[in-house]
């Protein structure tokens, strides 16, 4: 059985966060065959993972937060949060700044989170790139999220268990300044998606992970791991996987780990991996 695990931003979606016609055919081509478990491993939460594929009418497993939590159309398959202690420590970093916090029912944010988002935005756009700024107005336009207003509340609640907290952080300072704080920490794992963000999720988990769970999952003794990605937060599927492809728009530390690297995630170099796999 290949277990072949693919990205959502940077890879599977394009730079206008669509997911083009030749990538749609190619995971449609191989999706339902024998020998073959396809699953979308993405830092995006489970729910929005879901709402995008229904658009191009894929209904793939997805796995949600960084390997936080999987489903299989509504049928949950492990969900892995946050201890209490550990979500109290990440939140006592990065209260004063604005944050998501993610579980399976989707994002959650203070009630001034996009207010407090442009703020910092306001300050730093005069040295952003035109990438980093397409990127923010792509997060924003797009962005949907529950309103909360007392954090202690939300932790205590057993049906909002944290798998993940999200950071836009376009201030490279204070960027450092709050991985600092919480890198090496117990219960912490600090990775990114991109170079204005940072995603927290509990020390257990990564998208490498994914991997050992699902084979369980599946009952599978002898499996070929397949990872398909781009950024920083699929340097751990990358590692435990037998065969990788970076997009050629990849961050360097993947390009290096990677067994094959295939066009930009505009020319889709997902279905170019895809009629690679085929063949091995």
């Amino acid at each position: 059985m290949k277990l072949i695990g693919i990205d959502l931003d940077g890879t599977l979606l394009n730079s206008d966060s669509k997911i083009n016609k030749e990538n749609i055919e190619a995971l449609k081509s191989i999706a339902n065959e024998d020998g073959y478990y396809v699953y979308i491993c993405s830092g995006r939460p489970q729910d929005n993972i879901k709402e995008l594929l229904d658009k191009y009418d894929l209904d793939l497993p997805r796995v949600g937060s960084n390997g936080g939590v999987a489903y299989e159309g509504d049928k949950m398959l492990f969900e892995f949060p946050f201890s209490r202690e550990a979500a109290l420590k990440v939140y006592e970093v990065i209260k004063y700044y604005p944050y998501l916090t993610y579980n399976r029912m989707g994002r959650f944010g203070e009630t001034d989170h996009l207010e407090k988002l442009e703020h910092l935005f306001n300050i730093a756009k005069d040295v952003l790139t035109q990438s980093e700024l397409k990127s923010f107005d792509n997060y924003k336009n797009g962005l949907k999220f529950h309103e909360f207003t007392d954090f202690y509340k939300m932790l205590d609640d057993k049906n909002l268990q944290i798998l993940k907290f999200f950071m836009y952080m376009p201030i490279d300072e204070i960027k450092k300044t709050i991985q600092s704080k919480l890198v090496g920490k117990k219960g912490i794992n600090c990775t990114e998606s991109e170079s204005i963000n940072i995603e927290i999720v509990p020390d257990h988990v990564n998208k490498g992970k994914v991997f050992e769970h699902l084979e369980k999952y599946l009952n599978l003794e002898n499996s070929t791991r397949i990872a398909i990605g781009d950024s920083l937060n699929d340097l751990e599927m990358f590692e435990m996987a037998d065969y990788s492809f970076a997009m050629e728009n990849a961050h360097p530390d993947i390009k290096e780990l990677a067994d094959y690297q295939v066009a930009s995630n505009d020319n889709h170099g997902v279905a170019e991996a895809i009629e690679i796999i085929k063949k091995i």
